[in-house]
């Protein structure tokens, strides 16, 4: 996997995809070194399909036992109770992962990650992280940013409906085509300037976006509860909810905002849902198997199998355009009820990526300010600056899928050099 071409054992397994990304963009895949901390449902979804699609190495980090939550959202761990005596989340994985596909190399890791040295991230181009608290989501950030090289670094958090992504590229170059003063082709190189997670988090609430989600707002809540009290993410119930609107006040009140931009009932289902929700996993999932910029813009799926809304979420394009983003409208799929918008847009942007599913109660949670700003938003002309997407759901199933792209800190504006 390490040499300049890729072996004919290796052309005929990746055959259909490199019909699909060319055979280079396989060669730089299968000299690609990922390191995952946590091994949550959302994780071992992306896990699966790096795997199958041929990465160089992956690393797996998780020392705690199987629970019953585990179980519950992550299909890599095996049902026969009788393999897990002894044996990590991480090594549990690491078994299944090897069935997948022999060809790639997978390897675990024991140990709490932000107690490395620098020098163990420099193996690494691509780091993600789940599950574990704010300090070490600095730390490991910190040490990243520190090293000589670029390493990506991502954050993933699902809670029961609700999740989120952070996405760390640091300064990403990338060239892309487009036509001059004189309307000829050229190419153009582009670059973006992507804060930490800790400029992310700083940046005062009254200065965000007047869009942000409230989801937004109602994890950084649940977030600094967890930090306060010295708990591990998702060690956290229904008792403490008093305690956690007592800290949403305070921190409202220290952030000039007002108390009723983050709903009590977003709170409490966050503080009951503390687990993932099996069906959404697959939906941040490959999310997050897209995060990363191309040519010009991105174009990405959501799917979640168990709702049967695979043809709700299409394929869509979204631009960074001098520093806001130019959002693109879809119809609902064809027997799909309307929800909210009753169609969708997409917005691609660095920083926070906020998700979520669930029932009406939630659409209250993802909706627009007016039916002016609707139809400025399905004009297609409108620029977004963020903008809320919804789509429609099966008239079978009362539930609907939402996703929400935000900027916090926002990037510098992309700079355009011709190449």
């Amino acid at each position: 996997m390490d040499g300049e071409e890729l072996t004919e054992q290796e052309t005929a397994l990746y055959d259909r995809q490199i019909r699909v990304w060319g055979a280079d963009a396989q060669r730089r895949l299968s000299k690609s070194h990922i390191l995952v901390y946590g091994m949550k449902g959302t994780v071992a979804e992306f896990c699966k399909n790096i795997v199958l699609a041929g990465v160089g190495s992956l690393t797996l980090v998780d020392d705690r036992a199987v629970t019953e939550d585990a179980l519950s959202s992550n299909f890599l761990i095996p049902p026969n109770e009788n393999v897990y005596a002894g044996k990590t989340l991480a090594e549990l994985c690491c078994n299944s992962l090897k069935e997948f596909n022999p060809m790639v190399r997978v390897s675990v890791e024991k140990g709490d990650l932000s107690r490395f040295g620098g020098d163990f991230f420099d193996k690494f181009d691509i780091v993600i992280v789940s599950c574990c608290t704010r300090m070490t989501k600095k730390l490991i950030n910190e040490k990243c940013r520190k090293l000589s090289k670029r390493v990506a670094f991502y954050i993933v958090d699902c809670r029961d409906y609700c999740g989120e992504i952070f996405v760390d590229l640091q300064k990403y170059i990338y060239t892309k085509k487009k036509l001059d003063e004189n309307n000829q082709p050229t190419t153009v190189e582009c670059e973006l300037q992507y804060p930490s997670f800790q400029e992310s988090i700083s940046v005062p609430w009254r200065k965000l976006p007047r869009r942000v989600s409230k989801l937004y707002f109602a994890m950084r809540v649940i977030e600094s509860f967890e930090e306060a009290e010295g708990r591990n993410p998702g060690e956290i119930s229904m008792e403490d909810l008093p305690a956690v609107l007592k800290l949403k006040k305070e921190l409202c009140e220290a952030q000039s905002m007002n108390e009723s931009h983050i709903p009590n009932a977003l709170l409490e289902r966050l503080v009951m849902g503390k687990r993932e929700f099996p069906p959404f996993v697959p939906s941040l999932e490959e999310s997050l198997d897209r995060r990363s910029p191309s040519d010009g813009g991105r174009a990405w799926k959501l799917r979640n199998n168990d709702l049967a809304v695979e043809e709700i979420l299409r394929e869509r394009r979204a631009a960074i355009v001098s520093g806001k983003l130019k959002g693109t409208a879809f119809p609902v799929a064809e027997g799909a009820s309307e929800v909210g918008s009753g169609g969708r847009q997409e917005i691609i942007c660095s920083g926070w990526d906020v998700f979520a599913q669930g029932s009406d109660e939630m659409r209250s949670v993802f909706s627009y300010d007016s039916d002016d700003e609707k139809e400025k938003v399905e004009s297609k002309e409108e620029e977004l600056y963020p903008v809320h997407c919804h789509s429609g759901s099966c008239s079978s199933s009362t539930s609907y899928i939402c996703d929400d792209w935000i900027e916090v800190a926002l990037p510098s504006d992309k700079e355009e050099r011709k190449v």
